[in-house]
């Protein structure tokens, strides 16, 4: 199970950025970033609930998640 299934089924979470200025900085943090694990490009994805934000790196070769 990803992330985005955890997060939405047990903790109420919802996909993406709690506003368009937050998305936006993190994808390009994401994007510029690689992967911990085996150096590949990394994506950006996010969660959000209320007080709760959640920005992920998550690597397009092996999929590796990193919050930042």
């Amino acid at each position: 199970m990803n992330a985005h299934n955890r997060l939405n089924i047990l903790d109420g979470y919802r996909h993406g950025a709690p506003n368009a200025e937050a998305g936006a900085i993190d994808r390009r943090i994401a994007e510029n970033m690689n992967c911990r694990k085996c150096g590949g490009p990394c994506r950006y994805d996010a969660y959000h609930r209320p007080r709760s934000y959640i920005a992920l790196a998550v690597c397009k070769v092996c999929g590796c998640e990193e919050e930042f």
